[in-house]
């Protein structure tokens, strides 16, 4: 057997034998590219390097790229689709091109991996009203042995949703990018000789896609129009998990071994046995269906929480939550009724560690992410399935837009999942109504924000051709510059990019600075923010507060920024890093930043653990901080290669893209990590610290909000003067405050208990005089009457006791319209409430022996009384 390690690593060092550089695979989670939630193909991370931008390994490039794509999650499980797979892919950049790409392909296929050439098919690009049939391709297939009827062109389809049909790949995502025709690989894996009309084209079992050489000759804006690239290039793609399945004769793709350590896991919490591994390949078999969506969602959520993602409501953290619950779900298919997937995950994890060694390192954050997750829905399904439950029994044919959204926004169950159980059941839900309730949610949802000036989205289109801005905040306040280029975006509001700058642009949750530009001529403008583009210039941006002569381009420019906000922050960004030394050393390794906002005036740091905080732990936190503070330890800045960083021992966020050289911070032996923000010189500058709140984030995500040096010691005067407000109030020394407050809060106990206890005596006393006004219905004991009070609890208390003093029907008012109805047996105070509202006006609600309203109209209280006799003689 051929292990899908093997096929990886012969992949690559083939490749490098042809001169080409391995690239790592890049994060799930692509930084600069908003067109996608998650990285889904390899050529990704290097669409700026196919738009022109030099590569610095080359022209010839490889990689073994994690992706993750949902669009199919609904096909998971049958024989070949994934939400996560590994893609194999190399890379020229205006190097090689159509010939090269072909021959390596097959030379790899036909002479590495054995593949005998007469199971090979190619399909090519077949030309559309833009392009022309790629006769060039079929031309280098042919010399290469693939005889014509091999080579099949496939072109747009009528009406199809790939615009240019399947061999035309790109762009990535909605925005525009990279394009061009591709050529395909298939093996044909059918028993029998194919007929005349099987091909590629009309088979999709008999014959495998397993390489995709895409030649890139175009960009495609948004709108759809193609332009020619400055230079050819190739983007080529092989599904490991795929080759893998066909070289070794597999039946899917999941009998193969990037899988076998997760179903084999399944089978052992399930007690359930895998049907193929006995010969059963019936794709509609549930239990098959059952495996195959845990292995591969668990897969996918492993490798997504590693690389920085958390379950959420919206975007990439909704779809990792949406995998993570449909596979709890498919476990309870298999008898699964308590948390299993960490279990799964770590048999991956155990697996491909190797190659991939984050989710190793972060696994700790994993399974509690996981866990917690799992957990939570637990609860949820449980809840969902009675509902829908109840949904089937009143319309057993099919499930309402209505109530598939009421199970979502009320209930937290997804839509796919009601989709699934109704598929089961052989049910319809109306997806259509669906969409258009969470249209309507949304709607108010935005007209519920309001409008607001989007500085961070803003049309920048004229910065995006300009060098690289040079930051030269680190060692300077101030400087003089050149203005590259410069727009207005809103009254008496610019936009405008230096070629250096002192301002720090916001970028790793600091925020950016603020401060001063001024031209010769008098114009100042007041710098408000700074935005970095994904070429990494600095956007500007400020209000022109004096002058009145424009600013243009090639303008000189006098800079000097806020510096003490600047030292402000500097602080709050050193302590957020002993932060989270300190976090990890308290609380666990598995505490992993998630995110952070550093101001001059507050540190906010969100971090992964499963709990809150204990009161002991913040103060052991907080002692750690200031012992390091007070050690005076030099801060050290450094640039070094990121692979030499990590080895050293950087903390670097998983989450984040960095450059090849990167810059470290070194705070004595207490922490090192990754960081391009500005720091103090000693952590001595920090001076005092104070955490002051602890909260809740999201499911396994903690919050601590810091102050320091100024702010700590605002924060401190505040608390003195309040302590010495309430102990004045109390007129008690602040030393014995503590004390004070304890007998205060007794001593209102004692009141409140002693307060009971008279309403008590008091509902007791009524409730005597009331008795006698009762009246014989049937047998029934019957008390209607109006109480001279405002007050609901008390009629509520009233009707409760005349019913457990004997009373079948309790029925009391408050003066204004309020009403309680307590009832025994059979009869429901329910039912009677709503017969009194139906015509004295007034809502409420209740159960079977309780129920409380509001609003009846009392000027109708003789009819209410012969009304509820009434009720009660039936």
């Amino acid at each position: 057997m051929v292990t899908s390690k093997e096929i990886r690593k012969k992949y690559l060092d083939y490749f490098i034998s042809k001169n080409h550089a391995l690239v790592a695979s890049d994060s799930l989670l692509p930084e600069n590219d908003h067109t996608v939630l998650f990285t889904t193909a390899g050529m990704q991370q290097f669409v700026p390097n196919l738009m022109g931008k030099p590569h610095p390994k080359g022209k010839r490039l490889c990689s073994a790229q994690k992706c993750v794509r949902t669009n199919d999650i609904d096909e998971v499980g049958d024989n070949r689709h994934l939400t996560y797979f590994e893609m194999l892919g190399n890379w020229s950049l205006g190097d090689y091109f159509k010939k090269g790409a072909i021959q390596m392909s097959f030379e790899f296929l036909t002479k590495e991996l054995k593949i005998p050439a007469e199971k090979i098919w190619v399909t090519v690009f077949g030309g559309d009203k833009d392009i022309p049939l790629d006769t060039e391709s079929i031309e280098i297939w042919k010399k290469l042995g693939i005889p014509e009827e091999r080579i099949i062109p496939i072109g747009p389809k009528p009406g199809g949703k790939k615009g240019r049909g399947d061999n035309f790949w790109g762009p990535a995502g909605s925005g525009g990018g990279p394009c061009g025709p591709c050529t395909e690989m298939y093996v044909y894996i059918g028993k029998e000789k194919p007929k005349k009309e099987q091909t590629p084209a009309t088979d999709e079992t008999d014959f495998i896609e397993v390489w995709n050489d895409v030649l890139m000759e175009f960009n495609q804006d948004a709108d759809g129009k193609l332009t020619k690239l400055a230079a050819q290039n190739v983007d080529t793609g092989m599904g490991l998990e795929r080759i893998v399945m066909v070289l070794n004769g597999n039946p899917t793709i999941f009998e193969t071994d990037s899988f076998s350590a997760v179903i084999t896991a399944t089978e052992k919490i399930s007690k359930k046995k895998y049907p193929p591994y006995s010969g059963d390949i019936d794709v509609k078999n549930p239990i098959t269906r059952a495996m195959r969506i845990i292995a591969d969602h668990s897969r996918a959520a492993t490798h997504i929480i590693a690389d920085g993602a958390i379950p959420s409501n919206e975007g990439r953290g909704y779809v990792l939550r949406r995998l993570i619950r449909r596979a709890v779900r498919y476990g309870r298919t298999l008898g699964i009724n308590t948390p299993f997937l960490t279990k799964i995950s770590d048999a991956y994890i155990q697996d491909f560690k190797e190659f991939y060694p984050e989710i190793e390192e972060r696994k700790e954050t994993i399974f509690t992410t996981i866990k917690i997750e799992e957990e939570k829905f637990f609860e949820t399904l449980e809840r969902g399935e009675k509902i829908l439950e109840e949904i089937l029994e009143k319309n057993p044919k099919v499930i309402s837009g209505e109530d598939a959204f009421k199970l979502f926004d009320t209930y937290g169950f997804p839509l796919d999942i009601t989709r699934d159980i109704a598929r089961e059941k052989g049910i319809s839900v109306d997806e259509r109504k669906f969409d258009q309730e969470m249209e309507q949610q949304k709607k108010r949802s935005r007209e519920g924000k309001g409008e607001f000036f989007d500085r961070k989205n803003a049309d920048r289109k004229i910065f995006e051709n300009l060098p690289k801005t040079k930051f030269i905040g680190y060692e300077k306040n101030e400087g003089k510059s050149k203005i590259l280029a410069i727009q207005e975006v809103g009254e008496g509001i610019v936009e405008f990019a230096l070629d250096e700058t002192p301002f720090y642009a916001e970028s790793g949750g600091q925020v950016a600075d603020t401060g001063l530009v001024e031209s010769d001529s008098g114009i100042k403008i007041e710098v408000q923010d700074v935005q970095k583009m994904p070429n990494g210039v600095f956007v500007h941006i400020g209000k022109i507060i004096s002058g009145e002569s424009p600013l243009e381009k090639e303008n000189k420019v006098f800079l000097k920024i806020d510096v003490e906000r600047r030292e402000q922050i500097r602080r709050h960004h050193s302590l957020a890093h002993l932060l989270h030394a300190a976090l990890k050393q308290v609380l666990g390794k598995h505490v992993e930043q998630q995110g952070s906002l550093v101001e001059s005036t507050r540190t906010r740091f969100d971090f992964s653990h499963p709990k809150a905080v204990t009161k002991e732990e913040i103060r052991e936190i907080e002692q750690i901080i200031c012992d390091w503070v007070n050690s005076a330890n030099e801060v050290a800045t450094k640039e070094m290669p990121l692979e030499e960083a990590k080895k050293a021992g950087a903390e670097a966020l998983f989450s984040e893209k960095y450059e090849n050289i990167v810059r470290t911070i070194r705070m004595g032996d207490k922490s090192f990590e990754l960081c391009g923000g500005t720091h103090v010189r000693n952590t001595a500058d920090i001076g005092a610290i104070k955490i002051i709140s602890e909260s809740s984030v999201a499911s396994g995500i903690r919050r601590m909000e810091l102050v320091c040096a100024k702010e700590a010691q605002r924060f401190l005067w505040k608390l003195s003067d309040m302590t010495e407000s309430i102990a004045a109030s109390l007129k008690t020394p602040v030393e014995q405050l503590e004390e004070r407050v304890k007998i205060f809060l007794q001593e209102r106990k004692d009141l409140e208990n002693e307060h009971i206890a008279i309403n008590k005596e008091i509902v007791r006393l009524e409730t005597d005089e009331l008795i006698p006004l009762q009246k014989d219905v049937n047998g029934k004991k019957v008390v209607c009457e109006p109480i001279p009070t405002g007050d609901k609890k008390k009629i509520g208390a009233l009707a409760r006791e005349l019913v457990q003093r004997g009373i079948d029907v309790a029925v009391t008012f408050t003066r204004d319209g309020g009403i309680s109805v307590a009832s025994k047996g059979k009869i429901s105070a329910k039912d009677i409430l709503q017969k009194i509202t139906e015509f004295a006006g007034g809502s409420g609600g209740g159960a079977q022996n309780f129920a409380q309203g509001a609003g009846v109209n009392l000027e109708q209280f003789q009819e209410i009384r012969k009304r509820v006799e009434e009720e009660c003689k039936m």
